[in-house]
C-alpha cells in the first residue's frame, strides 16, 4: 500500500479482517474512507483518525505514511496485552497521553511476552516519525520472523463452570455469550464433545431432560453438587427462554475462565458494546445492543438495563468503563 503511495490513516482492529476461518487465512485491510495518496517529502496536514490509534505527528499537523506504522503498533500492543497503550477518561486525555508517547509494559499480561515482541512494539511506537521503522523494516523484525510459542490452558470441570455461570450477573452472561461466538474452533473442541454427549438426539439443542440425565452422571464427581441444583442450573443456562439450551448458550456457560478473561478478548467484547469508542458503555449503547440484531432479548427494558449498569458501575457515574468491565468479568 505504502509502496503504491497510499496511506490508510485509520488502522485499527476493526479494519483488519481475516479472509476466512482457516489458520492460514490472509489478513485483509478494509475501510479506506480516510485513505489518501502521498508524495515523499510532502507532509500531510489533515487531522484524521481515532484517538486510541492516532500518531503524535498527526496531532501536530504534519505527517507521512509512518502514521500507519504507529497505528499498527497500537494494534499490536492491544493484541499482546488486551488493552491500549494510551488511555484516558476523555478523547482529550487520550490525545495528551499519545503526545507524551510513554509506552509501558506493566501488568501480568506482559509477563509471558518476549523481549523481541516488546522491542517491535517500542520501535513502531517511536514518538519521532523519522526514527520509526517503515513497513519493510517492521516486517523484517526478528520477532515476526520467529514468533513466540503459545501453550494450551487446562480445562476445569464442566459442571463447576456451569454452576459459576448460573450465578453470574446478567450482563456477564450476555458478554460470555458474545465471546462464545467469537472463539476459534480449536478453543472449542473439548466443549463440542461435552455438548454432543448431552445432546442425545442430535438436534442441536439440549432439552431439560437431556441436561438432567447428563449432569446427574457428570456431577457425581463434584463435591457438594446436589440433584436439586439441576432445576436452577437448567433455567440459568437457557438465556433466551426457549425451554432448551442451544450450542451458543452452552459454550457461554462452559468457556474456561482463563480463556475469557484474557485482556485481548475482554477488550474486543468491550469495544463491541462501546459503539462510539468513548471508553465507556452507557445506557443507550447497551440498550441498542440488547434490543436489536442477533443479541436481541425480547424481555429487555430500560429498568433491567439500568440495573445491569448499576451492578457494574463501581464509581457511580452511570457508565461502565473498561476496568469496571474487566472486574465484572473476573468475578
Amino acid at each position: 500500500m505504502h509502496m503504491n503511495g497510499i496511506v490508510h490513516r485509520d488502522m485499527r482492529p476493526e479494519n483488519c479482517i481475516l479472509q476466512d476461518k482457516s489458520p492460514e487465512a490472509e489478513v485483509k485491510i478494509i475501510d479506506f474512507n480516510s485513505a489518501c495518496s502521498f508524495e515523499n517529502g510532502k507532509p500531510l496536514t489533515e487531522k484524521v483518525g481515532s484517538p486510541y490509534y492516532i500518531a503524535p505527528e498527526v496531532i501536530a499537523g504534519s505527517y507521512g505514511p509512518k502514521y500507519d506504522i504507529w497505528s499498527c503498533g497500537v494494534v499490536l500492543y492491544i493484541m499482546l496485552s488486551g488493552a491500549p497503550p494510551f488511555v484516558g477518561d476523555t478523547d482529550a486525555s487520550i490525545l495528551e497521553a499519545v503526545q507524551r508517547g510513554e509506552v509501558g509494559f506493566e501488568g501480568a499480561a506482559w509477563s509471558p511476552i518476549s523481549q523481541d515482541a516488546k522491542a517491535l512494539v517500542l520501535s513502531m511506537l517511536t514518538k519521532h516519525e523519522d526514527l520509526r521503522p517503515n513497513t519493510t523494516q517492521a516486517l523484517a523484525h526478528a520477532w515476526l520472523k520467529r514468533g513466540d510459542p503459545t501453550g494450551k490452558q487446562p480445562l476445569p470441570s464442566v459442571v463447576k463452570k456451569l454452576q459459576c455461570f448460573n450465578s453470574a450477573r446478567r450482563l456477564k452472561k450476555i458478554c460470555l455469550t458474545m465471546i462464545a461466538t467469537q472463539l476459534q474452533e480449536k478453543d472449542l473442541q473439548e466443549l463440542q464433545k461435552y455438548f454432543k454427549s448431552l445432546d442425545k438426539n442430535g438436534d442441536g439443542n439440549i432439552s431439560k431432560h437431556e441436561l438432567t440425565q447428563g449432569l446427574e452422571y457428570m456431577s457425581k464427581s463434584i463435591p457438594g453438587f446436589k440433584p436439586e441444583d439441576l432445576e436452577a442450573l437448567s433455567a440459568g443456562l437457557d438465556s433466551d427462554g426457549s425451554g432448551s439450551i442451544d450450542y451458543t448458550e452452552f459454550l457461554a456457560a462452559a468457556i474456561d475462565k482463563q480463556t475469557y478473561t484474557q485482556r485481548d478478548i475482554l477488550w474486543s467484547s468491550f469495544r463491541t458494546l462501546d459503539v462510539d469508542g468513548s471508553g465507556t458503555i452507557d445506557k443507550q449503547e447497551l440498550k441498542k445492543f440488547l434490543t436489536t440484531g442477533d443479541a436481541k432479548i425480547p424481555s429487555m427494558n430500560d429498568a433491567k438495563i439500568m440495573s445491569m449498569i448499576s451492578e457494574t458501575d463501581v464509581n457511580g457515574d452511570g457508565l461502565i468503563d473498561f476496568e469496571e468491565f474487566v472486574a465484572m468479568m473476573k468475578e
